[in-house]
């Protein structure tokens, strides 16, 4: 068996469903939402959404980093009485998954200075916390790391020849 490795990082672009450039109801947000399909997006006029750059993958270094914020080893005790160690799975791990998949936010060319949303990065050169707390703000973190996980399943980064 051989492997075929993309030699490129790929990337997705995601706007975020309350962007006011979308003209799409909840329901085809969310069927856009089912497998992150670009051509389902609809825009009202000449009017484009900013879009938030995602790895599809995260390097190793940031990979293993995540995995150990993932789970955490939890003293119980078991039917028997006795004390066992056992692994326990944190939620946290989706923010820190989509903070470090954020690369970039890509304004369109007709937003003023005003409207347009700047990517910061941290002193790790990941995405800032600013810009993780507007996510939350506006409840569309879970929509971004949701096209992520979806687009994820079918990646082709990794083929079977």
């Amino acid at each position: 068996m051989a492997l075929n490795f993309s030699a490129t990082t790929e990337f997705l672009l995601v706007p975020l469903r309350v962007d006011t450039a979308l003209d799409m109801t909840t329901e085809e947000y969310s069927d856009y939402l089912n497998d992150c399909d670009g051509s389902k997006l609809k825009y009202k006029g000449d009017d484009r959404p900013i879009l938030f750059k995602l790895r599809k993958s995260l390097p190793y270094r940031l990979a293993m980093r995540l995995e150990n914020l993932k789970t955490e080893l939890v003293r119980r005790q078991n039917a028997d009485g006795e004390m066992v160690m056992e692994p326990s799975v944190k939620m946290g791990f989706i923010l820190e998954d989509l903070r470090y998949s954020i690369i970039d936010i890509i304004n369109p060319p007709h937003l003023s200075d005003s409207e347009k949303l700047y990517f910061k990065k941290d002193s790790e050169g990941l995405c800032h916390p600013e810009i993780m707390e507007f996510l939350i703000s506006t409840g569309c973190q879970m929509d971004l790391w949701g096209c992520k996980a979806v687009d994820n399943s079918g990646s082709d980064s990794l083929k079977k020849k």
